[in-house]
Protein backbone atom coordinates (compact mmCIF):
# COMPACT_ATOMS: atom_id res chain seq x y z
CA UNK A 1 0.00 0.00 0.00
CA UNK A 2 2.46 2.39 0.59
CA UNK A 3 4.20 2.54 -2.91
CA UNK A 4 0.72 3.21 -3.98
CA UNK A 5 0.28 5.83 -1.28
CA UNK A 6 3.63 7.40 -2.59
CA UNK A 7 2.44 7.48 -6.35
CA UNK A 8 -0.40 9.18 -5.43
CA UNK A 9 1.92 12.07 -3.95
CA UNK A 10 2.29 15.25 -5.90
CA UNK A 11 6.11 16.34 -7.04
CA UNK A 12 7.53 19.65 -5.18
CA UNK A 13 10.06 21.64 -4.96
CA UNK A 14 9.72 22.40 -1.29
CA UNK A 15 12.98 21.91 0.30
CA UNK A 16 11.91 21.24 4.44
CA UNK A 17 15.72 21.35 5.31
CA UNK A 18 15.57 25.84 3.82
CA UNK A 19 13.44 26.58 6.88
CA UNK A 20 16.01 24.81 9.46
CA UNK A 21 17.59 27.22 11.57
CA UNK A 22 21.57 25.41 12.18
CA UNK A 23 21.60 25.11 16.43
CA UNK A 24 18.21 26.63 16.69
CA UNK A 25 16.59 23.57 18.19
CA UNK A 26 19.61 21.65 20.01
CA UNK A 27 19.59 20.36 23.38
CA UNK A 28 21.92 18.14 25.41
CA UNK A 29 21.12 15.93 28.35
CA UNK A 30 22.52 16.84 31.74
CA UNK A 31 24.28 13.90 33.32
CA UNK A 32 22.05 11.62 35.05
CA UNK A 33 22.69 11.98 38.86
CA UNK A 34 23.06 8.64 41.24
CA UNK A 35 20.17 10.10 43.14
CA UNK A 36 17.90 10.87 40.31
CA UNK A 37 18.70 7.00 39.41
CA UNK A 38 17.84 5.55 42.69
CA UNK A 39 14.68 7.27 42.81
CA UNK A 40 13.36 5.60 39.87
CA UNK A 41 15.25 2.50 41.21
CA UNK A 42 12.95 2.88 44.20
CA UNK A 43 9.73 3.32 42.50
CA UNK A 44 9.61 0.59 39.91
CA UNK A 45 7.57 -1.96 39.98
CA UNK A 46 8.93 -5.68 41.19
CA UNK A 47 6.75 -7.21 38.90
CA UNK A 48 7.58 -5.94 35.69
CA UNK A 49 8.17 -7.99 32.72
CA UNK A 50 11.83 -8.50 31.91
CA UNK A 51 13.03 -7.78 28.66
CA UNK A 52 12.63 -9.31 25.65
CA UNK A 53 16.24 -9.98 24.65
CA UNK A 54 18.63 -9.23 28.31
CA UNK A 55 15.93 -11.16 30.40
CA UNK A 56 17.21 -8.63 33.24
CA UNK A 57 14.15 -8.39 35.75
CA UNK A 58 13.28 -5.25 37.38
CA UNK A 59 13.24 -7.50 41.02
CA UNK A 60 17.02 -8.08 40.26
CA UNK A 61 17.60 -4.31 39.97
CA UNK A 62 15.74 -3.39 42.67
CA UNK A 63 17.42 -6.34 44.66
CA UNK A 64 20.88 -5.32 43.52
CA UNK A 65 20.81 -1.84 44.58
CA UNK A 66 23.87 -0.08 44.90
CA UNK A 67 26.05 -2.67 43.78
CA UNK A 68 24.43 -1.64 40.03
CA UNK A 69 23.86 1.95 40.78
CA UNK A 70 27.24 2.94 39.43
CA UNK A 71 27.49 0.48 36.14
CA UNK A 72 23.64 2.06 35.25
CA UNK A 73 24.60 5.46 36.03
CA UNK A 74 27.92 5.04 33.46
CA UNK A 75 25.56 3.10 30.82
CA UNK A 76 22.76 5.89 30.53
CA UNK A 77 25.29 8.95 30.52
CA UNK A 78 27.32 7.38 28.12
CA UNK A 79 24.04 6.82 25.93
CA UNK A 80 23.44 10.41 26.78
CA UNK A 81 26.49 11.58 26.09
CA UNK A 82 27.04 9.73 22.42
CA UNK A 83 23.78 8.87 21.15
CA UNK A 84 24.09 5.60 20.73
CA UNK A 85 21.16 3.86 22.13
CA UNK A 86 22.50 -0.42 22.46
CA UNK A 87 20.37 -2.09 19.85
CA UNK A 88 19.47 -4.58 22.58
CA UNK A 89 17.53 -2.09 24.28
CA UNK A 90 15.69 -0.44 20.97
CA UNK A 91 14.14 -4.45 21.04
CA UNK A 92 10.54 -5.17 22.04
CA UNK A 93 8.45 -8.00 21.95
CA UNK A 94 5.31 -7.23 20.83
CA UNK A 95 2.01 -8.85 21.92
CA UNK A 96 -1.77 -8.04 20.58
CA UNK A 97 -4.10 -8.08 22.71
CA UNK A 98 -7.79 -8.67 21.49
CA UNK A 99 -10.20 -5.70 22.44
CA UNK A 100 -14.05 -6.95 21.33
CA UNK A 101 -15.77 -7.98 18.55
CA UNK A 102 -15.00 -10.45 15.15
CA UNK A 103 -11.44 -12.34 16.04
CA UNK A 104 -10.47 -12.19 13.10
CA UNK A 105 -10.78 -8.69 12.26
CA UNK A 106 -6.50 -7.24 13.04
CA UNK A 107 -8.05 -4.20 13.96
CA UNK A 108 -9.09 -4.86 16.92
CA UNK A 109 -6.37 -5.76 18.60
CA UNK A 110 -4.21 -3.57 20.43
CA UNK A 111 -0.21 -3.87 20.61
CA UNK A 112 1.33 -4.24 23.86
CA UNK A 113 5.15 -3.75 24.20
CA UNK A 114 7.72 -5.68 26.25
CA UNK A 115 10.78 -3.49 26.65
CA UNK A 116 14.02 -4.23 28.46
CA UNK A 117 13.37 -2.82 31.72
CA UNK A 118 16.80 -0.95 31.94
CA UNK A 119 15.44 0.88 28.95
CA UNK A 120 12.33 1.21 31.12
CA UNK A 121 15.00 2.79 33.85
CA UNK A 122 16.73 4.80 31.53
CA UNK A 123 13.61 6.38 29.93
CA UNK A 124 11.99 7.67 33.95
CA UNK A 125 15.94 9.00 34.45
CA UNK A 126 15.46 11.21 31.23
CA UNK A 127 12.60 12.56 31.67
CA UNK A 128 13.06 13.33 35.89
CA UNK A 129 16.31 14.35 35.00
CA UNK A 130 14.86 17.29 32.65
CA UNK A 131 11.80 17.85 34.69
CA UNK A 132 13.93 19.02 37.52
Amino acid sequence: IGPQLAENIPPSDFDPLHHVIPGANAFEFKNITRAELVSVLKKVKASKAPGRIDKISSKLLKGAGDSIIESLMYLFNLVLNTGIFPDDMRLAKVTPIYKSGERTNCGLYRPISIISVVAKILEKTIYISSNI
